[in-house]
């Protein structure tokens, strides 16, 4: 086989395989992880937000949505995550092992009641790996559970 020929293979072939996938980094991968969130129609922030070396560390998601035609209102927290820029183009997401979320509903008379709970488990992670304009997530993890779930709110619900 010619240089020319090898080289004009070669070529095509790099041109088949698609463009080569950018670095993500670990803001990129938050930036995207609020937005999914967004869509589901929650106002979301995180709380605590700090960086050492390639991981960013967030303390806490605020989440809040509307429900108009219900008059309901809804905020949420939820516990934290650890985002690693790997070197190879990738950031681990990594969870704490046991997250806690809140729950708080406003109703349309002023009733409100809220839900309380933790979310334990055992080694769940995520790698995000593509580019900034198409993510791909994989996840693994050994066990999760729900527990310390709690309810309060207007007498009637008791």
């Amino acid at each position: 086989m010619t240089f020319k020929r090898a080289l004009t293979t070669s070529s095509v072939l790099a041109l088949l395989a698609g463009p080569a996938l950018a670095d993500l980094t670990a803001d990129e991968v938050l930036a995207d992880q609020l937005a999914q969130m967004s869509l589901y129609g929650f106002d979301i922030e995180t709380t605590g937000q700090s960086r050492s070396g390639a991981t960013l560390t967030v303390d806490g998601l605020a989440a809040t949505a509307a429900i108009p035609e219900e008059d309901v209102t809804m905020d949420m927290t939820i516990g934290g995550a650890m985002f690693t820029e790997q070197g190879d183009g990738t950031v681990l997401v990594t969870y704490p092992d046991s997250i806690p979320v809140n729950i708080d509903v406003a109703g349309p008379e002023g009733e409100a009641f809220s839900v309380s709970m933790n979310i334990s488990q055992t080694g769940f992670e995520m790698l995000a790996s593509g580019s900034s304009q198409q993510f791909r997530y994989d996840f693994s993890g050994q066990t999760m559970s729900i527990n310390n779930l709690a309810f309060s709110g207007p007498e009637e619900m008791n």
